[in-house]
């Protein structure tokens, strides 16, 4: 598993000051499980698995902008995860999150994130995680700025 180092990466980037304090910032899995399948052809050798479980991320005394965490989580969830934001039930669900305010400027967040990371096996035994799908992938030649104006088909207008 190494997407949990991936958070601590970028909530650490996002807000240097959970650096400082090793306490400020603690990062746990639950609710692991993992999920295989049989090889091709009926085999019983697998060709792979995923581990799937909650990430929880726990903030302390955390005074930082809230919206900058939920933005820079998110963030996280479209490189690592980018499935949990492909679909409104799935983006309905990114992160789940609960806050303790322990005065004006502080609280205490837990952040959980439901996750899954494939592993592949080769015939040769070595194993590799499988990349991440790309949430956006761009047209042949086609800028990822460029913005969608029509869609057609035949000729004829689909949405204007």
């Amino acid at each position: 598993m190494r997407k949990h180092d991936a958070l601590r990466a970028a909530l650490t980037t996002a807000f240097p000051d959970l650096t400082r304090d090793p306490q400020a910032l603690s990062i746990y899995i639950d609710k692991g499980r993992i999920a295989g399948r049989a090889g091709p052809g009926g085999t019983h050798r697998t060709t792979g698995f995923e581990w799937r479980y909650t990430v929880n991320a726990v903030l302390l005394d955390f005074a930082g902008d809230p919206n900058r965490l939920a933005a820079t989580v998110l963030e996280w969830i479209r490189t690592t995860q980018p499935e949990r934001l492909q679909n409104h039930t799935a983006g309905d669900e990114a992160f789940s999150f609960e806050v303790d305010i322990l005065d004006d400027d502080k609280a205490d967040i837990a952040i959980t994130i439901a996750l899954d990371e494939a592993v592949d096996i080769a015939a040769d035994g070595t194993m590799s995680y499988r990349n991440e799908p790309d949430i956006d992938p761009p047209f042949d030649g086609v800028p990822r700025e460029t913005a969608l104006d029509a869609i057609t088909l035949g000729g004829a207008g689909l949405l204007p």
